[in-house]
């Protein structure tokens, strides 16, 4: 995308004011970065999103805390059974169903599964 648009890793550093060795490294897949940084990256690129984020990084830019609760409530689990569940603390349960705090990319995995 950022040859397409005919930029330089160093351009593309300086519009986003990210480092370039952080953009050689997500270019060359040897590092996953933050939401902020990849968002910076889009903007300036001028793309849609779901070029640039996998499905772990779509969720957790969606409205993810609505898609755990509901899940944990259509099967009809409290939110400590839920954390069981899922191997996590109940403090973290409430945390993702308020939307402060994301799961990990590993939880993530394990909540894919619970959909299917």
């Amino acid at each position: 995308m950022r040859k397409k648009a005919k930029l330089t890793q160093k351009q593309l550093a300086d519009l986003t004011d990210i480092d370039i060795c952080t953009i050689k490294r997500i270019e060359s897949d040897k590092v996953i970065s933050t939401l902020t940084i990849y968002d910076k990256i889009i903007a300036a690129l001028g793309i849609d999103p779901a070029l640039i984020y996998n499905d772990y990084y779509k969720f957790i830019s969606s409205d993810y805390s609505s898609v755990i609760k509901r899940l944990r409530k259509d099967r009809q689990l409290t939110q400590k059974q839920f954390g069981e569940l899922l191997n996590v603390h109940l403090k973290t349960i409430l945390r993702w169903e308020k939307g402060t705090a994301a799961p990990s990319e590993d939880h993530y995995e394990k909540l894919k599964k619970l959909i299917l």
